[in-house]
């Protein structure tokens, strides 16, 4: 595989480094990593930086990580059609979500740009409730991009939701010399429907565990959390 700013390199596998920004309550930071071979993908997240925004020392904050295919990786077969990621339970427990690779209608638009040494296309979609403008580049003419925003004729150098709450940046492309294994056969399946209704569960369960260790009369409120992915 050839791709811009290695002329003339053949690959077998891709490493694309991005920085992840997700301000979604509190914001956060990942080292994010896509590793690319063929007709498979895996994104893998990285361990999230310190929130980087400072808080009043006088308020009394619980940040709850939301469980959205967050933290660990989302993995894509382009030949299967299908895309798995992992998701975490209240009680620590890993399963892992199995779902038809997500059709994301991308506009292309006339727009261009050349973001480094590559020449950029843009495009925007909408994809689980959140609109996404998107730029990628031709030069390397992979399906894959971050997370899940799969499907466009070239790598996603950049993308972010149209409120800003959502961004990916490339930062480092390098030919790889391995792809890592990837064995979720242990791990307990779940579909994409019993996952929506598993966030929707997840919060009062977790309101009603902190308000039985709290003193009695004590007051507290869970806010309604921000996902990665919306559902209607």
């Amino acid at each position: 595989m050839s791709f811009g700013g290695h002329a003339g390199l053949q690959c077998q596998y891709v490493v694309a480094d991005y920085e992840v920004l997700l301000d979604l309550g509190i914001l956060r930071k990942f080292q994010a990593r896509l590793y690319i071979s063929g007709d498979r993908a895996r994104f893998d997240w990285g361990s999230p930086e310190m929130p980087l925004e400072s808080r009043d020392s006088r308020e009394l904050r619980v940040q709850v990580a939301p469980p959205d295919t967050i933290g660990t990786y989302n993995y894509t077969d382009s030949r299967g059609a299908l895309m798995y990621s992992t998701v975490a339970s209240l009680e620590g427990a890993t399963r892992i979500l199995k779902e038809p690779l997500p059709a994301i209608h991308w506009k292309i638009t006339e727009k261009q740009r050349e973001i480094g040494a590559y020449r950029c296309l843009y495009a925007e979609g909408f994809f689980r409730g959140r609109k996404y403008g998107v730029w990628f580049t031709p030069d390397i003419p992979v399906h894959f991009g971050p997370w899940k925003l799969y499907g466009l004729p070239g790598l996603v150098v950049s993308a972010s939701d149209e409120n800003h709450a959502v961004t990916f940046r490339l930062h480092g492309l390098t030919p790889g010399d391995s792809f890592p294994e990837t064995d979720f056969s242990d791990l307990e399946p779940i579909d994409l429907a019993a996952y929506r209704n598993f966030l929707k569960d997840r919060s009062n369960r977790l309101l009603r565990r902190i308000q039985a260790r709290m003193p009695r009369g004590a007051q507290f409120r869970l806010t309604d959390q921000q996902h990665l992915e919306i559902f209607q």
